[in-house]
């Protein structure tokens, strides 16, 4: 039988909602718990899925059921909440964006290193099917070698109803943070190549919603060949 990993969640909104059905039906996964400090939001995962939920993070670490914990919770908590999870000895999986800087991304890692887990950081456009499609070809030799590579890409993701997190860019609100991870996610896959350099710009564009409304950027991927 094909061992199944216990799942415990941390966080219950929008990006638990839309990884919930996979996470409960993917065969080799169990969802038996998650925190949340909503009362509400724990009631309900218990009458939905079955699990035990509790106030706090700490709590569901206490059960020695769950072996990796999926953060989902909103963007500037997803590095202390992380870097517990690996201290408690559990393999992490991360929503987008990994952190709000570099320095918590490295504690991240850094902690995962010391615990011997494994930690993921969780993007998902990269396996919608046009992309994989897309890349199918490029791996079949259908299409020459991407030497560069275009993106454009609007939503009117400013303008959807916001909690004050979404807009404050130090806690991790705004295009950059919520958008631009997929798409460079995307083109990496693409490409199949790291970004060694990049130049962006970002800008605001409604002035009651504080935050990027909306980025361009340049990303020179390694070891790309260049024709002269």
């Amino acid at each position: 039988m094909t061992r199944r990993l216990g799942i415990g969640v941390c966080g219950l909104s929008r990006g638990f909602v839309l990884t919930a059905a996979a996470l409960a039906h993917h065969p080799r996964s169990r969802l038996l718990a998650a925190c949340d400090p909503r009362a509400e939001a724990r009631a309900r995962f218990e009458a939905d899925f079955g699990g035990r939920a509790y106030a706090t993070l700490d709590g569901m670490l206490g059960d020695p059921a769950v072996e990796v914990v999926y953060v989902a919770t909103p963007h500037g908590l997803h590095a202390a909440n992380a870097v517990a999870a690996c201290a408690a000895g559990r393999h992490v999986l991360v929503e987008k964006p990994m952190a709000v800087t570099l320095d918590e991304c490295a504690a991240m890692r850094d902690a995962a290193a010391r615990a011997g887990v494994v930690m993921m950081v969780g993007p998902s456009h990269a396996y919608d099917g046009p992309y994989r499609h897309m890349r199918a070809l490029i791996e079949a030799g259908e299409v020459g070698a991407p030497r560069m590579l275009w993106m454009l890409n609007g939503t009117d993701f400013l303008n959807r109803p916001r909690t004050p997190a979404e807009l404050d860019t130090s806690r991790g609100g705004g295009v950059l943070f919520s958008q631009a991870a997929h798409q460079v996610d995307v083109a990496r896959l693409l490409m199949r190549a790291e970004v060694a350099d990049l130049r962006c710009a970002a800008f605001g564009l409604d002035p009651a919603r504080p935050t990027e409304g909306a980025y361009t950027a340049h990303l020179r991927f390694a070891g790309v060949a260049r024709r002269a």
